[in-house]
């Protein structure tokens, strides 16, 4: 078939203002080296075309700065801008002078650095691509084709252009996007090729994140997973809707909690006051026993004390705890032993003396005190 030959105007008339990071420069690179008069061309387009660009135009042709309107190439007012920016960037002196005369004659302002790196800012720079994103956002754009099954192998960067190298079952492709803050927007066309691409001085590589298999696997739903990688999720809509949902039932999760919370807590002050409730009726029955118990010792040896000595030692027993009543028990009565031992006792002849207890014919004590203390206490 006989090659197309294409045209070249370089009018200021016929100026094209399209945005340069929609102009599809992979696919007019290809038609220019397909074209007759290719030489020709590539000296307009190009402002840095070295040696061995007819092998290998991918590394040797750079800094483009005109796009293919129907059959003819012309001027693109972004790209003069963004190839200007960059060979300032790069300190290509030549290019940055072929670039300031093409201003001249079209009789342009020549942009200051602002300009240019405005134009160079839109598209992401490889140095600063969040690498983790670019290609959750690549396979996003993908899937988001119903009729492309595609997986990735690599992602690069040529001559300041991205593209991804794509696989499906029948072959490898080249598919062009571009990467702004405003995300990725993939090419029109996906372009078979034949080989691997390798990192040269002009197309680099971008590094694999972490989870770069699940990128590199076939199929129709980036939903599709392995059943062992729950946390994979390439479905952007799946990713909003799960988003969105976790959004929506999070104040109400919150608000279950709290209620939860409340009610456990509301559960523990009733066991508490039930408790506390509890503790306070067995205070009171433990208070009535000892109580009771005091009384019942001092009406028995009322008679062994005086009145003061009494009250001292019922004051004493109702200050004492449970736990000590048996010890002050054991002090009344020692006092009362030790009070009988040193009483006189009167005969009836009435002379007082200190005399052994006596026996009666019935078996009966005399009215030694202690004998009966003895008897009743044990």
């Amino acid at each position: 078939a006989e090659s197309k030959t294409y045209k070249i105007d370089k009018s200021k008339d016929s100026l094209s203002t399209t945005p340069w990071g929609e102009v599809d420069k992979t696919s007019m690179r290809n038609k220019i080296m397909e074209a007759s008069n290719r030489a020709s061309l590539v000296k307009s387009v190009y402002m840095l075309v070295e040696d061995g660009w007819e092998d290998a135009p991918s590394e040797h042709l750079k800094y483009p700065v005109m796009q293919l309107k129907g059959d003819t190439f012309v001027y693109n007012r972004d790209g003069l801008a963004s190839a200007l920016g960059y060979a300032k960037k790069e300190n290509e002196s030549s290019v940055v002078s072929k670039i300031e005369k093409i201003y001249k004659k079209l009789g342009l302002d020549n942009p200051d650095e602002k300009e240019g790196e405005a134009k160079m800012s839109k598209e992401i720079e490889f140095a600063a691509v969040n690498i983790g994103d670019m290609w959750c956002q690549v396979s996003k754009a993908i899937h988001a084709h119903a009729d492309w099954r595609y997986c990735i192998e690599g992602l690069y960067e040529e001559d300041n252009k991205k593209f991804a190298i794509i696989t499906d079952d029948n072959g490898m492709y080249r598919l062009d996007f571009s990467y702004t803050e405003d995300g990725v927007t993939l090419a029109d066309k996906i372009i078979e090729v034949k080989k691997e691409f390798v990192e040269t001085d002009s197309v680099l590589k971008f590094a694999e994140p972490e989870d770069a298999e699940k990128y590199k696997k076939f199929s129709d739903d980036p939903d599709d997973k392995d059943p062992e990688d729950d946390d994979d999720d390439d479905d952007d809509e799946g990713e909003d809707k799960e988003e969105k949902m976790s959004l929506e039932d999070l104040e109400a999760e919150c608000a279950r909690l709290q209620s939860e919370i409340e009610s456990r807590d509301n559960i523990i002050m009733e066991k508490d006051k039930e408790l506390e409730g509890l503790r306070t009726f067995k205070a009171g029955v433990e208070e009535q026993e000892k109580m009771s118990a005091v009384e019942s010792l001092l009406a028995e040896v009322k008679g062994c004390m005086s009145e003061d000595k009494y009250k001292e030692f019922r004051d004493e027993g109702i200050a004492c705890s449970k736990d000590e009543i048996d010890g002050w028990s054991n002090k009344v009565k020692a006092f009362c032993f030790e009070a009988s031992q040193n009483k006189p006792n009167k005969k009836k002849s009435g002379i007082m003396s200190m005399s052994a207890p006596m026996s009666h014919d019935d078996g009966q004590d005399s009215g030694d005190v202690w004998a009966r203390m003895k008897k009743k206490f044990g």
